[in-house]
């Protein structure tokens, strides 16, 4: 037995035994060593609480540190189960863990809280080691305790106090806050603070019957909040909002971790009242567009979903229509937003005007943003459909008022007509969308439906940019060709127009008509622009030191002309390749002038002060009114081919040049004909007082050194 008042004497005894049965070590080292372990144990038992305690748990041995800590004799422990110390308020995930190291004979060490024999509490910092016997069970256990109870005293004010801060910053917030814990798979609420409370007059209540889920909802919302709870007490955050009271409020569940474990889940519920009134507000006015009323695109892309599975389930025709206004952009410019959002209601009460239910079973107008209608459709004919979209372009055959007298907006119209293979609404947007683009490049107030060959197309298009950014890269593949500008009079050669070519490795000759389209509209017009305009600046550095003095026109695009630094990068490549402004014309055309008026005039102005010419480009063809003349400063006007291709044929050409040489003379402006091809249309060019004539009769586009030879030939024949 080890209940000898020598039992640490026995135990050494014990280890001496082993040491040398196992090692068969019998000599003074064996006893120098002991005797150090007895100096070392001696040590160790006057500054620490050591007990030794059977595999049963009944304690054999109590050293007088631990009977002073416990309060107890020892011969009131001896005997007793170690049980005897346990406090009421026990860890039992702790002690669970420590018995499971115990049962397999390993070390474990922890915070324990015990109980004095008084009922006082105190902490210990407890090492437990199992001591076999001979045949390698555990024969006792011994514990070697340090006391904490100073510290953990401290470290309880401590937390006392912060509870307390706790209590009184909740107690003035605004919202409510609540302490949870869970016994036996019911919630209780500890602690119940904040001014919302008070409101909400729960402070009344008594937290030892309180149900919280009364607290977060109604009795139908029970098994939804036991959901919430179960997932905060799992370790998760949970947010979700509830009514009480005529309150909108917003409950956050926050799990609270102590030693590793949830111990309990704070709840801060806050008041959402006015901002959930103002999502309600919010949301009724989602669906339409303030500007006019009618439905938005949000509604549209909902919309759709369901016209599909109508029309899927009725076996009934569907299609969408997207409506854009060409060159609104214009308007804005011209005459302001506050016009421009004027005329787009005019646009929507003349599309709410068209009796939608004569074509088609349903049917609603969307007003998308900006400048883009919709009209979708389901449960309708062929022939009713074609007869809409005609009365749709018709209505803008009206002129609009408060604008300029005669004003027309046209429109393009792009047409998808769903099928059995459309499952997704966003595939319907993205045809009729390309079919709308199609019809904005055929030139505008026209329709086109939407076709499978229309994603070749895109396809082509996208090989073409990839295309040209290689081109850009390698720096080999574009290059200019110049086709000489004539005087009228005396047919000299008086400047040139550089036009780019793409000579592509694989693909040969690229038409500019393919590939300039997708520069513009992918951008990749601006580093192609740059280029163009460098490379014209040395051939005409190249001109200068041949003793030719020649105008150079150079093609500046839309998107060059929106850049907002586009006067810095011209004037900084002129001055780079060391030529004179005076000797470059740049060619701009009505559009890109009128993208943005202002912004346009002051650039041009800019242009003009460091000494450049400025050209519109294909005259006539572009901007409807003749009144933005009147806020630029040009200098010459190039009438398009396609109204001096025909001279003197065509009346309506002569009448369309003659009036545009006529405003030419009276804003003291030059004019060059494009496109002159028979030396018919040069003499009545001539005739009829135009400046300058270039087209084919003379010379196609040619690279500069047959410029060279060209104007070689044309000294000696002067």
């Amino acid at each position: 037995m080890w209940r000898s008042t020598n039992v640490v004497g026995d135990w050494i005894e014990t280890f001496r035994f082993q040491l040398e049965k196992d090692y068969g070590v019998i000599s003074e080292s064996l006893n120098e060593h002991l005797f150090t372990l007895e100096g070392i144990w001696d040590a160790v038992d006057s500054s620490n609480m050591i007990a030794i305690f059977s595999n049963q748990g009944e304690i054999l041995h109590a050293n007088e540190t631990f009977c002073k800590v416990s309060g107890y004799a020892n011969k009131e422990l001896v005997g007793e189960s170690y049980t005897i110390l346990k406090s009421d308020k026990y860890d039992p995930a702790l002690y669970k863990d420590l018995c499971n190291h115990l049962k397999n004979n390993e070390y474990w060490h922890g915070e324990l809280k015990n109980q004095t024999k008084s009922g006082d509490n105190y902490w210990v910092l407890a090492r437990v080691f199992p001591i076999l016997s001979e045949n390698g069970e555990t024969a006792v256990y011994l514990t070697i305790q340090t006391d904490i109870t100073e510290g953990r005293l401290a470290e309880v004010q401590h937390r006392v106090e912060l509870e307390k801060d706790f209590a009184s910053v909740i107690k003035h917030l605004q919202n409510f806050v609540l302490r949870v814990v869970q016994t036996n798979h019911t919630y209780k609420v500890k602690l119940l603070e904040g001014k919302l409370a008070e409101a909400l007059k729960l402070k009344q209540l008594d937290l030892d019957t309180l149900d919280v889920r009364d607290l977060l909802g109604a009795e139908e919302d029970y098994p939804y909040i036991d959901r919430q709870f179960q997932k905060a007490f799992h370790g998760q955050t949970v947010h979700f909002e509830f009514e009480k009271s005529n309150y909108y409020l917003h409950a956050s569940l926050s799990p609270i971790y102590k030693r590793g474990q949830i111990t309990e889940v704070v709840v801060s519920v806050s008041d959402v009242t006015e901002m959930k009134k103002a999502e309600l507000t919010a949301k009724s006015i989602a669906f339409q567009d303030t500007l006019t009323g009618l439905p938005n695109r949000r509604l549209l892309e909902e919309q759709l979903l369901y016209d599909l599975e109508e029309a899927k389930e009725k076996q009934h025709k569907m299609a969408l229509l997207l409506i854009d206004l060409d060159h609104f952009k214009h308007i804005n410019d011209m005459f302001g937003h506050s016009i421009g959002d004027q005329f787009i209601m005019m646009i929507a009460e003349r599309l709410q005007a068209i009796p939608l239910q004569d074509f088609a079973d349903e049917h609603r107008l969307y007003h998308l943003g900006g400048d883009e209608f919709a009209i979708s459709l389901v449960g309708y004919s062929e022939e009713t459909l074609m007869d809409l979209l005609d009365v749709v372009l018709e209505s803008f055959d009206e002129p609009f008022p408060h604008l300029e007298d005669g004003f027309h907006q046209l429109a393009s119209i792009g047409v998808a007509e769903a099928t059995s293979n459309y499952v997704q609404s966003e595939d319907l947007m993205k045809n009729a969308d390309m079919a709308l683009y199609s019809a904005k490049h055929a030139g505008g107030q026209t329709y086109r439906f939407f076709e499978d060959r229309m994603r070749g197309e895109f396809l082509v298009s996208v090989q073409i940019e990839n295309d040209i950014r290689q081109a850009l890269k390698a720096g080999n593949q574009f290059a200019l060709h110049y086709q000489p500008v004539k005087r009228a009079d005396t047919k000299e050669t008086i400047g040139v127009e550089a036009l780019v070519r793409w000579f592509h490795p694989k693909k040969g000759l690229i038409s500019p008509a393919e590939f300039i389209p997708v520069a513009e509209r992918t951008g990749l017009i601006i580093p192609l622009g740059e280029w163009i305009v460098r490379k014209a600046c040395q051939d005409l550095y190249a001109m200068r030191l041949e003793g030719l003095t020649l105008t150079v026109a150079i093609n500046i695009s839309t998107e060059q002309m929106k850049q907002p630094d586009f006067v810095d990068i011209i004037r900084t490549i002129v001055r780079t390749e060391g030529v004179d402004p005076s000797n470059i014309q740049l060619e701009i055309t009505e559009n890109a002038l009128m993208e943005n008026t202002a912004e346009s005039v002051a650039k041009i102005d800019m242009l003009r002060a460091l000494g450049f010419t400025i050209a519109i480009d294909d005259f006539g063809t572009g901007y409807s009114s003749l009144s933005y003349l009147k806020h630029f400063k040009v200098d010459s006007l190039k009438i398009d081919q396609s109204f001096i291709r025909d001279l003197p044929r065509e009346n309506a050409d002569k009448a369309i040049v003659a009036a545009t040489l006529q405003l030419g003379e009276k804003l003291g402006i030059t004019t060059v004909a494009e496109g002159v091809e028979t030396e018919a249309s040069s003499q009545y060019l001539k005739e009829s007082g135009c400046s300058y004539l270039q087209g084919y009769h003379f010379s196609k586009p040619i690279p500069y050194q047959e410029l060279m030879m060209y104007l070689d030939r044309e000294k000696v024949k002067f």
